[in-house]
């Protein structure tokens, strides 16, 4: 027994624990504590059993690096909550001067651990390949056609006979693919059709309030159009896809059930694409059923669709699908309702197709015309502005944006921050840093923030406008001043900033000056700003001090634990289970800081008190004695 090794053991404090395997499974663990049996030193560690639902075998040791380690019988298999049972029942042993017996050399408990966290445990395949012989995968058409023809009819009959009686369902899909003549194919497929139709249905709701929903059975959907297939009606299922991948889509959306509906449909997706390869239909008409499917498709669960609109082809060929997609879209129409109705999306995400095959085919001029086209009927700016700026016409580009912008500023500001980006993004490829400057200024007046802020640096520094406007930036945030009013200012006067800007908003912009100081890397100035926060009482998230904490706690360690400290306390006062974890995991931060600063007492001092402070909070007391550097076994 090697004692130094099992000393190690008792020297560990919670924190350990914690950093091996982490808060949920020491606290799982500690309710495990009297579950374990049999512990025993074994091999510079410990070995034992540990019952629960089912019973474990556990083996905890420290490493070479001197980490704590274990492995298990369970799912879980390594660092689980039995070793930190194990762990924990050790010390109370010790504690209550309990004598540790030694295990045998050859623990049968071992092999169970290590059958259960080998990488070559033999699995069925290899069992019967042992007993059978070795058979790859390659290999099994060529024997199972061996096998059959080397048969008489009625061995062949004998043999089917047999397998019915392993597999009874073999027996109801023989009846079946036997009766689908032509006129039960054709019904089949009339019922699939109004089968489908069910999906959209309105949900029921039983006495007790729960949904009685209409979901399809997809595995019964699934097992017809296999059966469909095989009986030679692969263009009849192709039919069909578009309208399956639609109800199935519509009844993720709008059921509650949806898990249960995926597990079932995304099985679909190889059968519809089988009946897509198998299809008589000309490579043009399988394009355009693969599209329906892919339009309908809103998940992605059918993407071998996506993968066969896009394989390289002639540019013969994308021409005839393009121009079959160009006599569809004078049929969808144009809709006069909100970006967002799913008229309006169907009909985008089917011009960006037409799109994609008209560039395909070489026909560019024809892209032009029909984004020109939609860009006013339809509202699609953006996709006209990019292809212009992809064939360089950035003049012509800017026309549209100008356009796109006025139409849209009262309605839809999306569109309008797509069209802004854009007109940069073309400032930037003409070498117009100027005019891009004073709209990344723009973006930061109107929403003033570290990454605008980033913005216009870069933007500035490329102008060489930096240390002036960067000056102003940060005196706008202070006192409310718009920069350019000030005569220092080096770009031109923004169009887009009215005087009602600053109307309602409060200066000085404290969390604005306190994110853009840790993003210059002046954690002081960020400390500055923070507290001048709680001299006017301006209430800010936890999160805000906490990265106020995380970015002092080099330059300003005491500063850094004051914050994480008053987060932990304000948390504990909250009197929720919840409330006490959060605590713990700032007084972590507090603790490491003043580890690492040599003051250990004063931690210890400190979370004495405040356990004192919160002694009749009993799950809180459990939670916070966890923080304690000393040893478990001191407690």
């Amino acid at each position: 027994m090697d004692d130094k090794k099992l000393n190690r053991f008792l020297e560990l404090t919670w924190n350990d624990l914690i950093a091996w395997a982490g808060t949920k499974i020491v606290s799982r663990g500690e309710g495990y504590k009297s579950k374990v049996s049999e512990l025993a030193a074994f091999q510079s560690g410990l070995i034992a059993t540990v019952s629960g639902t089912f019973v474990y075998s556990v083996h905890v040791k420290i490493d070479k690096d001197g980490d704590l380690e274990s492995e298990c019988s369970c799912p879980y298999a390594v660092n689980c909550k039995h070793g930190v049972a194990a762990l924990l029942k050790y010390i109370e042993m010790h504690e209550e001067g309990i004598e540790v017996p030694e295990a045998k050399e050859y623990d049968p408990r071992l092999l169970l651990i290590k059958q259960q966290n080998s990488e070559h445990t033999l699995s069925i395949a290899q069992i019967n390949s042992s007993i059978y012989g070795h058979t790859e995968k390659e290999n099994e058409a060529e024997q199972l056609s061996e096998l059959l023809e080397g048969k008489s009819k009625g061995e062949l009959k004998e043999l089917i006979y047999e397998l019915i009686d392993v597999f009874p369902g073999i027996t109801k899909e023989l009846i079946k693919r036997n009766k689908l003549t032509k006129e039960k194919a054709e019904k089949l497929i009339y019922w699939l059709k109004e089968y489908l139709e069910t999906a959209y249905d309105e949900v029921q709701f039983d006495y007790y309030g729960e949904p009685d929903e209409n979901i399809l059975d997809y595995q019964e959907i699934n097992s017809n159009l296999k059966r469909l297939i095989r009986a030679g009606y692969a263009d009849e299922v192709l039919e069909l896809a578009a309208q399956i991948v639609s109800a199935g889509i519509y009844q993720i959306d709008n059921l509650y059930s949806e898990e249960f509906i995926e597990l079932d449909f995304e099985k679909i997706s190889p059968v519809l694409f089988c009946a897509l390869q198998k299809s008589s239909a000309t490579e043009e008409e399988k394009m355009e059923h693969a599209l329906n499917v892919v339009l309908e498709d809103s998940y992605k669960f059918f993407d071998d669709f996506r993968i066969f609109l896009i394989k390289n082809r002639p540019e013969s060929q994308w021409s005839r699908f393009a121009d079959r997609l160009l006599v569809r879209l004078k049929d969808i129409g144009f809709s006069k309702v909100s970006p967002n109705h799913g008229k309006d999306h169907f009909r985008d995400t089917f011009v960006d197709w037409l799109v994609y095959s008209l560039e395909k085919a070489g026909r560019n001029n024809e892209i032009l015309y029909i984004c020109r086209a939609e860009a006013r009927t339809n509202n699609k700016y953006p996709r006209l502005v990019e292809v212009l700026r992809e064939q360089k016409k950035y003049d012509e580009a800017k026309k549209w944006i100008s356009e796109g912008i006025k139409q849209n500023q009262e309605i839809y500001s999306g569109i309008v921050s797509r069209l802004r980006e854009q007109l940069k993004e073309i400032y930037k490829l003409e070498k117009d840093w100027a005019s891009a400057a004073i709209m990344d200024v723009e973006d930061f007046i109107i929403s003033p923030g570290k990454d605008n802020y980033a913005a216009c640096e870069k933007i500035n520094k490329k102008n060489k406008t930096w240390t002036e406007v960067r000056q102003l930036l940060l005196e706008y945030l202070e006192k409310g001043n718009l920069p350019w009013e000030n005569l220092s200012w080096p770009l031109a006067k923004p169009e887009n900033i009215d005087a009602e800007t600053n109307t309602y908003r409060f200066f000085p912009n404290i969390r604005s000056l306190v994110y853009i100081a840790i993003y210059e890397k002046d954690p002081e100035r960020a400390l500055y700003w923070f507290d001048k926060q709680n001299e006017l009482s301006f209430r800010e998230p936890v999160h805000f001090a906490d990265d106020v904490a995380e970015a002092a706690k080099d330059c300003a360690p005491q500063r850094a634990v004051e914050i994480w400290q008053k987060i932990a306390e304000d948390y504990i006062n909250q009197t929720k289970v919840k409330s006490y974890y959060e605590a713990a995991e700032y007084l972590r931060k507090a603790r490491k800081i003043m580890k690492q600063n040599g003051r250990e007492n004063e931690w210890e001092k400190y979370l004495k008190e405040l356990q004192q402070e919160h002694h009749r909070k009993r799950r809180c007391i459990q939670i916070l004695s966890k923080l304690s550097l000393k040893p478990i076994i001191s407690d």
